[in-house]
């Protein structure tokens, strides 16, 4: 029986289980294997909305 150290709670428990008993955070080895994939994807996305933004405040006519 292997234990792991919880990152949130710092709670020793099973390496078999895929939850912390203690706080209920994920297990590093039951973690999805595609989050960086998925950080990357929301980062560009939210850079590419910023721009959009700042075009529209600039470009969009005013009214003075």
């Amino acid at each position: 029986m292997k234990e792991t150290t919880c990152r949130h709670c710092g709670y020793d428990f099973d390496d078999a289980l895929p939850r912390c008993p203690y706080c209920d955070t994920p297990a590093p080895q039951h973690t999805d294997p595609d989050t960086e994939g998925r950080q990357k994807k929301f980062i560009a996305f939210f850079v590419v909305l910023v721009v959009f933004c700042l075009l529209m405040v600039f470009l969009l006519p005013r009214d003075i």
